[in-house]
């Protein structure tokens, strides 16, 4: 992909890794990202509303301050998702994030 795109990232969990708290895990690493990097506006952190809280977005400026985090968890770079499907788990709903239609 060019450099001009922008790329957003997704994470699953299993049934057994949800259990386990590995979303509890992940949303702290990403807060303690954010904070680090000044709070940035347009980096925020979602989830599927109809994953049973298993499946998380990272915007492009989330996964920009956060791929260590995201790889770690064995996060995937995927299409930008519909706004519609999201529910917000961590940052804000800012102008300037890239959903789909």
């Amino acid at each position: 992909m060019g450099e001009e795109e922008m790329n957003w990232y997704m994470v699953e969990f299993s049934v057994e890794q949800a259990a386990a708290g590995g979303p509890n895990r992940l949303l702290l690493d990403f807060k303690n990202c954010f904070d680090a990097n000044g709070r940035p506006k347009t980096a925020a952190m979602f989830y599927g509303k109809n994953s049973l809280g298993r499946v998380y977005y990272f915007s492009p400026d989330a996964a920009t301050i956060a791929l260590p985090v995201i790889t770690a968890c064995h996060g995937v770079e995927c299409i930008a998702p519909a706004k519609t499907d999201l529910a917000l788990s961590f940052g804000e709903w800012a102008e300037g994030i890239p959903f789909s239609n």
